[in-house]
């Protein structure tokens, strides 16, 4: 819908020219899809991985109430 108007676009799609040029660069970054049954919209594309994933991840994160309405936070994340 147009947001001024609250109508549908034209055809149920929206006219290039009201894309932002930053959002067109984004759905160019975005692949197409290349799997499952055609106009699925969810678990429709699948990458090639051509290496052995084998490694750990740490994480650890610590709260303290320092206040009524604050909170000390301190997190770490390490590769292993």
């Amino acid at each position: 819908m147009t947001p001024l108007t609250r109508q549908p676009f034209p055809s149920g799609r929206i006219p290039a020219d009201r894309i932002s040029p930053v959002a067109r660069k984004m759905l160019e970054e975005i692949p197409l899809p290349n799997f499952g049954l055609p106009g699925r919209l969810y678990d429709n594309t699948r990458f090639p991985y051509n290496r052995t994933i084998d490694e750990e991840w740490y994480h650890f994160r610590i709260d303290h109430p320092m206040l009524a309405a604050s909170t000390l936070s301190l997190a770490a994340s390490r590769l292993g």
